[in-house]
């Protein structure tokens, strides 16, 4: 279940990124600063899937249309026989997710104390009345998580007086604005999910943001615009490393192409059209992002065969009103089946979500009469629209157990096992008669059975459920099984 959260939370990352970047655009177009949008971009990466986890929306559920087959509800038919194996992948990620993300922090906390300690072998002293730290190379750029300081390669005494007035303004800007703090905190929210790789192209786009918005402020605070852009090429030019995630100045090939493309840009054409297009599409990621499918677990009793809510999703016997199917797909009969005459039903187990959706991953087979029959049922489950289940007035997911009757024309109708309005063990046969009004034969384990025995029957003690019709019922059971044969094969401990 962890890998199903981890692959949601990487696919909601991205989405919200892709939102974020065309947001960006949006506000850059309004000439308004950046780095929030992408701090929010965090947020939503990772508070909707805590949100979805934690909180289940609650959606209305769809019109109700008319069914296009016959499904037979099993109830919790089995479950106990046909639970998964056991495999240990969760506890794999999970510690795999603990020691990553405890590096992570580890490193962090590491090249901190680090810095701190080679600043205090840094010489102090002041450059157009700022306190600075002198480093042999390193800089120009804002160091600290909680106390900060400006740092300052050595050449900074060599530049013309213009530019060195503007390093130090571009560096003190940043401590004013708080922006090593907001890519520190950037890098710890990184650290709770570091396999989530959207999160540190995120961290990224972060960083340049910080660096565009501080150019924004200091040309609209009266910087010449070229030779601004001069000071940018020149720090570039001396090559000067960073080994710090709040650099300031000091940053790749392609930031510094936005950066100078940013402050000698002349005024955007249709400004207001652009904007708002750009806006549109992060609303509609942002809205792809939260309406994208959690991943729901379920937890199987295996000594009484039933299943228990976790993460939001319930068992048919634990809501107030259970899912009726409304509409989907024509159940495609296997060809080659139907020409043999060959019938038969398979018994699937699967989630419907709060909107009635069904989640095709959590679709299993719990029994079947022939692998043939298995392709079109799991297609016709996945694509049909249900009434989501009901827990106090309220939708919920639910796992259900249903089977899917594939049977040839001319005989029995479906069969029910359960009744839906009292929960009791009570096998009904609807439309039991042929076309000739022949009735329906029902056996138990080979022998015919009469209601009252039917009646006795548990859903528990069920195994399969096969529908013989026409010519193949004939074939067994002779002339009187024109009407059609349900057989009832019970588990062999009952």
């Amino acid at each position: 279940m962890i890998a199903q959260w981890m692959l949601y939370s990487l696919v909601v990352a991205t989405l919200v990124g892709i939102a974020a970047w065309a947001l960006e655009q949006a506000v850059r177009i309004a000439g308004r600063p950046g780095r929030w949008v992408w701090m929010g971009a965090f947020l939503l990466s990772l508070g909707i899937p805590i949100w979805a986890f934690l909180l289940p929306k609650i959606i209305t559920a769809p019109p109700k249309q008319i069914s296009g087959f016959e499904i037979i509800d099993l109830g919790v038919l089995n479950l106990a026989a046909t639970a998964p194996a056991a495999f240990p992948l969760n506890t794999v990620l999970a510690v795999f997710w603990a020691v990553l993300s405890a590096v992570v922090l580890t490193t962090l906390v590491m090249t901190h104390r680090q810095m701190r300690r080679e600043l205090a072998r840094w010489p102090e002293t002041e450059v157009d009345g700022v306190a600075v730290r002198i480093t042999d190379g390193f800089g120009p750029a804002v160091i600290g998580a909680v106390k900060t300081d400006i740092v300052v390669p050595r050449w900074i005494h060599e530049i013309e007086d213009r530019w060195r007035k503007m390093v130090i303004a571009h560096e003190n800007e940043h401590i004013k604005a708080g922006d090593t703090r907001l890519l520190w905190a950037g890098l710890a929210a990184a650290a709770l999910a570091p396999w989530n790789i959207s999160l540190w192209w995120q961290l990224t786009r972060l960083r340049d943001a910080v660096e565009l918005d501080c150019d924004g402020r200091l040309v609209k605070a009266g910087f010449d615009i070229r030779t601004y852009g001069e000071l940018l090429l020149e720090i570039t030019r001396r090559g000067t490393a960073t080994r710090l995630p709040a650099a300031a100045l000091q940053n790749p090939k392609t930031l510094l192409a936005r950066r100078i493309h940013m402050i000698t840009q002349r005024p955007i054409k249709f400004r207001s059209a652009k904007a708002g297009l750009a806006a549109v599409l992060a609303a509609g990621f942002t809205f792809m992002a939260c309406d994208a499918n959690a991943p729901v677990s379920v937890d199987i009793d295996h000594e009484n065969g039933t299943m228990g809510m976790v993460s939001g999703v319930y068992a048919e016997s634990e809501v107030d009103k259970r899912p009726e199917r409304l509409s989907g797909p024509p159940l495609l009969y296997p060809e080659m089946l139907r020409q043999a005459g060959i019938e038969g039903t398979v018994a699937l187990s699967f989630i419907i979500n709060e909107q009635g959706r069904v989640d095709s991953s959590s679709i299993e087979i719990v029994s079947s009469a022939n692998r043939a029959f298995e392709g079109p049922s799991r297609d016709v489950i996945a694509q049909s629209i249900f009434t989501p289940a009901e827990l106090n007035g309220q939708p919920v997911a639910t796992r259900v157990s249903q089977t899917i009757s594939f049977a040839l024309q001319g005989s029995a109708g479906a069969m029910r096992i359960g009744d839906p309005e009292t929960d009791q063990s009570l096998i009904r046969v609807r439309g039991a008669a042929g076309t000739d009004g022949t009735p329906t034969r029902v056996f138990v384990d080979g022998v015919e059975a009469t209601g009252a025995e039917l009646s006795e029957i548990r859903r528990d003690q069920i195994d399969r459920v096969e529908i013989l019709k026409g010519a193949a019922a004939v074939a067994v059971y002779g002339e009187s099984a024109r009407g059609g044969v349900i057989q009832i094969t019970k588990k062999k401990n009952n």
